[in-house]
């Protein structure tokens, strides 16, 4: 018999879902290519807003507005996209933008023979933590170095988020500075803010007796303690 022989990137993105298993992203609608999103399904409990079940109609729509939106569309286009399928995680492989254009890429389906600037692939392939209102880079773990350099992953901060957000903000600062939070999850899907880090920033796994930070709107950072 022959030596199984693998793709040179397979090992990288075999990484990258050993990172989102560390990181328990179980049950959370990620938007990603075929090949990464079903790996992070099978291996990692996530759901997939993009998936290979072309007998459905609603997936064959999902899966051209997703390939035209991220190789001509705006960041404003892709935000759409993620509130309407509550996304909750992007994920951009490295190069993504400039793969070889030919009939089973996505540049190809997308009629990108040139990707503009402006495209959701460029911007999120750029190294800025902060790349578009509502997108906030996650971070791997050091020890997934190789899943860094395979993928960049994007927390997608909903309006539900933000409205959480703000509510909380002004619950705890207030304008004397009072204010208090019980942990619950206020406006929104049905998931606390206080329920892991992961919730508005990381997808790094820490300590759960550690106070998780989040990013809030107009930069105001705050601190909340677990109850």
């Amino acid at each position: 018999f022959r030596p199984r022989r693998y793709s040179a990137g397979l090992p990288m993105l075999a990484d990258v879902v050993a990172a989102a298993r560390e990181s328990d992203i179980s049950g959370q609608t990620v938007l990603a290519d075929f090949e990464l999103g079903c790996l992070l399904a099978g291996y990692a409990g996530a759901r997939i807003a993009v998936q290979p079940k072309f007998e459905l109609e609603d997936t064959r729509e999902t899966t051209r507005r997703y390939i035209e939106i991220l190789y001509k569309g705006s960041m404003d286009e892709l935000a759409g996209l993620c509130e309407e399928k509550h996304v909750r995680f992007v994920f951009i492989r490295s190069g993504q933008g400039g793969e070889p254009l030919h009939p089973y890429s996505y540049r190809y389906m997308a009629d990108a023979a040139k990707v503009p600037r402006r495209a959701p692939v460029m911007v999120l392939g750029r190294t800025l933590d902060i790349c578009a209102p509502g997108f906030r880079r996650a971070h791997f773990s050091g020890e997934h170095k190789s899943a860094a350099a395979a993928a960049s992953v994007f927390r997608f901060v909903s309006a539900d988020d933000r409205e959480n957000a703000m509510a909380v903000y002004r619950m705890i600062a207030g304008p004397m500075g009072g204010g208090s939070y019980d942990g619950n999850y206020l406006p929104g899907s049905g998931a606390s803010i206080a329920s892991s880090e992961s919730a508005l920033c990381s997808l790094s796994t820490t300590s759960r007796n550690k106070a998780p930070s989040y990013n809030l709107p107009a930069d105001i950072r705050v601190s909340l303690n677990r109850v």
